[in-house]
């Protein structure tokens, strides 16, 4: 921003973003995914809580998103299918009231491997921006001043009105920025998805419709045929477990336990097969041991 090419050159800056992301994931096309090359993410120092929480949570995600495909790849997403009914519907049941819920329900058209070609640098630049709407309130968000509700629930339509404006962002990067905390619609949810999208699409919006819980088709979401979009149940992941780690200095294992219980168990915040996913991604890494995997994956209430 401070180079004289990008000064006031909303353009420039959006092609040198583009550049860097791409630049962060062919880094990672060597399957990059050991706890001692991550560690880099936890000596981020910029000065600002919020800037390290956001180049944390990117390179998090860029890594996650490789794992995610190889285990796409290697077959490994059947396991999940075949214990689907026992140990993941239960979570799903009471969301949409369907009488069989299945991986397809949870994913339209079943679970697939994100394309690296488009999706991934979409993807990379709305994890690297998805918390910009911060900047407004920059000082509240790095100091330590009691919560206040309209703050924060505010930063996500910063965000996604500044992508707007800027009129050079995809729109997949203005939704990651607005629904990642969605939550699927809960209690804690900050509630901006159907007046948000009904905005944008001039339609009263409702549920009435949804038949999936995610979609990695944003008009399917748009349209509400869908929960969520894939990229933002993604975020959610990560964006809590930095926050638990980094803001409340909780080990991963005790963050981990938190986010299964709270965020799953007791009530349907985050996507529980996607969480499964991270947890092996964990354990890939070396953060967590097999035996401890087994243990956060086994509460249920």
């Amino acid at each position: 921003i401070s180079s004289p090419n990008l000064k006031d050159n909303l353009q420039g800056i959006y092609v040198k973003t583009n550049w860097v992301v791409k630049i962060l994931i062919d880094m990672t096309s060597n399957n990059i995914t050991s706890n001692e090359d991550l560690q880099v993410i936890s000596k981020i120092e910029t000065g600002s809580y919020t800037m390290d929480h956001m180049s944390r949570v990117l390179l998090e995600f860029i890594s996650f998103c490789r794992f995610y495909n190889d285990y796409i790849d290697d077959g490994k997403y059947k396991k999940i299918r075949v214990e689907f009914s026992e140990k993941y519907e239960i979570f799903y049941k009471k969301k949409l009231g369907l009488s069989t819920i299945t991986t397809e329900v949870v994913f339209q058209n079943g679970l697939r491997r994100i394309d690296t070609a488009e999706e991934l640098p979409l993807f990379g630049v709305g994890a690297l921006l998805y918390d910009i709407g911060k900047v407004i309130d920059i000082n509240y968000h790095d100091g330590d001043a009691e919560f206040e509700k309209n703050i924060v629930h505010k930063h996500v339509l910063n965000g996604y009105n500044m992508i707007i404006k800027s009129k050079f962002y995809p729109f997949a990067i203005a939704l990651m920025a607005a629904f990642h905390h969605e939550y699927y619609g809960n209690k804690d949810s900050y509630n901006f998805t159907n007046a948000l999208l009904s905005k944008y699409t001039h339609k009263k919006l409702s549920e009435d419709k949804v038949r999936y819980f995610i979609s990695y088709d944003e008009n399917n979401f748009i349209n509400r045929e869908a929960l969520s979009f894939f990229p933002c149940k993604m975020l959610e992941i990560l964006d809590v477990y930095d926050a638990l780690v980094f803001k409340r200095q909780k080990d991963t294992i005790e963050a981990l336990k938190i986010m299964k219980k709270e965020f799953i168990a007791k009530q349907l915040k985050i996507d529980p097969v996607l969480f499964r996913i991270f947890l092996e991604y964990k354990l890939s890494c070396g953060y967590i041991t097999q035996d401890q995997l087994t243990i956060i994956d086994s509460i249920k209430f």
